[in-house]
């Protein structure tokens, strides 16, 4: 008997911890709507995630400019030499 209300206790005591987990992540959320702290905070941290997607974008174009100009002279060498 003792076992049987222990097992239903501990069950709505996970059911009231879920609950109060829910309402207080929904706190979370609407502070963070109204912190005006938080939007510069988050606004900060997309304009450095799109200058980092711009650097990284930029870096691989010119890397591959970079290839391309290596294949190109050599393959006017390789002509070259075959010309000769």
């Amino acid at each position: 008997m003792k076992r049987l209300i222990e097992t239903e206790n501990k069950k709505e005591r996970q059911k009231e911890r879920i609950k109060f987990n829910e309402i207080v992540r929904d706190l979370i959320e609407k502070l963070k709507e109204k912190d005006p702290r938080y939007k510069k905070f988050i606004l900060i941290q997309q304009q450095e995630k799109e200058a980092k997607r711009l650097k990284q974008e930029k870096d691989r174009q010119d890397k591959k400019d970079l290839e391309s100009e290596r294949l190109r002279i050599y393959r006017e060498e390789r002509a070259r030499i075959y010309q000769e």
